[in-house]
């Protein structure tokens, strides 16, 4: 009698831990993919990355990929036989795990990264599909959405082909 009383509350402690603690993981790997993509913004020129409005695009830019490339390690969703972009693969690293749905789950929210004054700002948002379905995600959008941001300060130029000193020019010039 004890155990009936007992079990289905341990087993939901558990469960809980375990949910708690894979969100709180893919909460710390979001940060690290907002930083990851905020260092691309830094490296990468910003033609790679932006419209000619100044909008960030939130899918296949560098920005988007670095936070993807991060975010590779967290997402569990089930490969899919028709989706021909089922694997995510790293150099040197091989295939990522369960990385079939990685596109739809990360974005880079356009309305929140800027770059102004000298200074990167980049917020990625990953979809989290839960281990355990407490509550109607329908309702709620699906899943369970984190959203991290990251600002790194923009120490260089990131110009394609930057204005050349008098010393540069001359040495380029010479034979």
């Amino acid at each position: 009698m004890e155990a009936v009383l007992c079990l289905p509350l341990l087993l939901l402690l558990i469960t809980g831990i375990f949910q708690f603690a894979r969100i709180w993981e893919a909460r710390l790997f979001t940060l690290a993919a907002a930083h990851t993509a905020a260092r691309a913004a830094l490296v990468f020129n910003p033609a790679d990355y932006r419209d000619d409005k100044g909008v960030f695009y939130p899918n296949e830019t560098p920005v988007w990929a670095a936070a993807a490339d991060v975010l590779a390690w967290v997402d569990a969703t089930v490969p899919s036989e028709s989706s021909s972009n089922s694997n995510w693969g790293f150099p040197g690293l091989g295939l990522a795990p369960n990385s079939a749905g990685l596109r739809a789950n990360v974005k880079i929210d356009p309305s929140r990264s800027w770059e102004s004054n000298g200074f990167v700002c980049v917020a990625v948002c990953f979809d989290l599909p839960l281990l355990y379905q407490i509550y109607d995600t329908d309702s709620l959008g699906g899943s369970f959405e984190l959203t991290e941001r990251c600002i790194l300060p923009k120490p260089w130029s990131t110009a394609r082909h930057p204005c050349l000193g008098a010393v540069e020019r001359s040495l380029l010039q010479s034979p």
